[in-house]
């Protein structure tokens, strides 16, 4: 169970479209994956799943690449 304040730490893309579809808002969503494959940024991106953890500066240019209001 997600509670009103709870926020969700997931990995995969899967997870990530589970968590929407029990309706909670993207903005409690963040994404923390090591190492991201493109198309689960462009994914997050197309959901407005906007937090992200980084690893390592490849990461963090990769996801700039693709999604540069990624936070």
């Amino acid at each position: 169970m997600i509670s009103a304040n709870d926020q969700c730490d997931l990995s995969y893309q899967g997870e990530i479209q589970k968590v929407l579809d029990l309706n909670v808002d993207a903005s409690r969503i963040i994404y923390a994956n090591p190492c991201k494959q493109t198309s689960y940024i462009q994914y997050a991106a197309k959901h407005h799943v906007n937090l992200m953890t980084f690893d390592n500066e490849t990461e963090l240019h990769k996801t700039k690449t693709n999604f540069p209001d990624a936070k």
